[in-house]
């Protein structure tokens, strides 16, 4: 990430972006429970696809790469979903749909925006890049 002179190189900038992203977004999951990480697109062997009951749904049809869905919460109750988009060259379009009113966590603000499109959210995801989010009524 770095020369041998210590200059910084196009990595050190992105990864010293993106660690801030992950660090503001692992504060809020910290006190959560992980209840199951899926795939939705291509499903890698070994990995499992987003459950038909899961809490949240993902359409249209997600092209080959995917996205990976983390849920968490309290107990076995999700509340809140990372979504990342697996292809690391192309955006994703996509909507996904909770059981109650979402917001977005905001990385660089440190706050959460609620969504005025209630239970739907449409995403853009640029490559490689994710979203946190959760449902009404949670903390």
């Amino acid at each position: 990430m770095a020369l041998a002179d210590g200059t910084p190189t196009p990595l050190y900038h992105a990864a010293s972006k993106l660690n801030r992203e992950f660090v503001a977004i692992a504060s809020q999951l910290q006190p959560l429970r992980s209840l199951g990480a899926y795939h939705v697109g291509d499903t890698p062997l070994g990995a499992e696809a987003l459950p038909a009951g899961a809490p949240v749904t993902v359409e249209p049809p997600v092209p080959t790469a995917g996205l990976a869905v983390g849920l968490f919460g309290r107990r076995d109750r999700a509340t809140h979903a990372v979504v990342v988009n697996l292809n690391y060259r192309e955006s994703a379009s996509v909507t996904l749909t909770a059981p109650a009113r979402m917001g977005a966590f905001d990385c660089a603000t440190g706050r959460w925006q609620p969504l005025r499109t209630g239970r739907t959210a449409a995403l853009e995801l640029g490559p490689g890049r994710g979203v946190l989010l959760r449902w009404r009524g949670t903390s």
